[in-house]
């Protein structure tokens, strides 16, 4: 299957929500129809659980992987990213995105560490705080040119990138292993000239998974009247898996 570049550039954008680099919600039980997929971090196997008709971009879409790469800060590694057959279909056609698109990123310079019971413990009001500090404008814009350049190159075409107002990481959810943050990402962006924008949902999870820290995200184009409870509800039934198979 073969995306648009403006296709490739909007799914992109979505790698680009800011980081934090330093109630629980219910357990989840595992679907009949899930499809588990194994991916590696560090030297370790890493498993998630995705919906059937997902599928792995670095295999399926290695284009795309590699454009949802160039968008992250150098120092973050995109493990995986998922996105629905129907929303590759759709976007190959020119049209709008409709599903959820997910990912699993971790940091390069913390990817063979195992975090213990106290280390955690000792991250986590380290980690809230910078998100509640968060100046997401800044890292946004700090971002936008070098990950322009990057996209352009994985994409093949000029690649611009333009954040609007990005809104504070809102933490909604906590428990022993993670901490979880809903944010509004307006982007803006040209391809060969071509504008495009979009309003993106980001639902983020900073975790502990088997001693390793990772981040999980799912991402949704933003419906006006939505309260974030769709991707919410992705990224706690992602979070929530994951823990449990690598457990």
């Amino acid at each position: 299957m073969k995306l648009r570049l403006a296709s490739l550039v909007l799914i992109g954008c979505l790698a680009q929500a800011p980081l934090a680099h330093a109630a629980a919600p219910a357990e989840t039980a595992p679907a009949a129809d899930e499809t588990i997929m194994s991916l590696a971090i560090g030297d370790a196997p890493f498993r998630v659980a995705v919906d059937p008709g997902y599928l792995a971009t670095s295999d399926k879409l290695p284009t795309l992987f590699a454009v949802t790469q160039a968008a992250l800060p150098p120092g973050n590694r995109l493990v995986e990213a998922f996105v629905a057959e129907a929303d590759a279909e759709r976007a190959a056609a020119g049209n709008h995105l409709q599903d959820v698109f997910l990912q699993v990123q971790t940091l390069r310079n913390a990817e063979s560490l195992r975090f213990s019971d106290a280390d955690w413990a000792a991250l986590v009001p380290q980690i809230r705080a910078t998100l509640v500090g968060l100046d997401a404008n800044a890292i946004a814009q700090a971002n936008e040119a070098g990950a322009a350049r990057r996209m352009s190159d994985a994409a093949g075409a000029s690649v611009a990138v333009r954040f609007g107002e990005v809104g504070k990481p809102a933490i909604y959810a906590e428990d022993a292993d993670s901490l979880r943050f809903l944010m509004l990402v307006p982007v803006a962006f040209e391809v060969d000239g071509k504008p495009g924008q979009v309003t993106l949902e980001c639902a983020g999870a900073i975790a502990r998974v088997s001693g390793r820290l990772v981040y999980l995200y799912a991402y949704l184009p933003h419906a006006e009247g939505s309260e974030g409870a769709r991707v919410r509800a992705a990224l706690d039934r992602f979070v929530d898996r994951a823990i449990a198979l690598n457990h």
